[in-house]
């Protein structure tokens, strides 16, 4: 089932949850996934096999590039970790409007990790909005389309 939303195709998910397609440009390659929302989860990450042979763990270490330890981002349990590269991406797009500008994806190589997961690093920087009765969600960077839509869905 698709729903249009602010101009953003989400899927609603059979568990209540939602994925959103989002677009970046990494490395100058442009790369398209949908993402799973997941206002649990504190980053925004996948495994860095889907972005190419181009992204690997010697480069990412080359680059410096921060490393966070992630717990609860497995599905067999929540006391295995995961080694989280915080990677700069450009042109970061949400459905068909919704940009930022200067984003971060955390990538692993962790082999146990195969999820893509919309995190609160992006999340915390827009308007979100969930309808429990009507089962939408409703995501923006513009608070006024957010407030009609909470009208519209109350």
């Amino acid at each position: 089932m698709f729903m249009m939303v602010l101009n953003m195709l989400l899927e609603a998910l059979g568990n209540d949850g939602y994925c959103v397609l989002c677009q970046f440009k990494c490395k100058d390659k442009l790369q398209v996934f949908k993402f799973v929302v997941d206002s649990g989860s504190v980053y925004t990450c996948l495994n860095a096999s889907y972005l190419g042979s181009e992204i690997t763990e010697d480069y990412c270490k080359s680059q410096q590039f921060e490393t966070q330890v992630a717990y609860g981002i497995l599905k067999e349990t929540d006391d295995l970790s995961v080694l989280l590269y915080k990677v700069p991406v450009e042109e970061f797009l949400l459905g068909k409007d919704t940009k930022l500008s200067k984003q971060f994806v955390y990538i692993t190589f962790d082999k146990r990790f195969s999820s893509f997961l919309l995190g609160r690093d992006i999340l915390n920087q827009l308007y979100y909005y969930h309808a429990k009765e009507s089962k939408k969600l409703c995501i923006s960077n513009n608070y006024d389309e957010i407030t009609q839509m909470v009208k519209d869905y109350k």
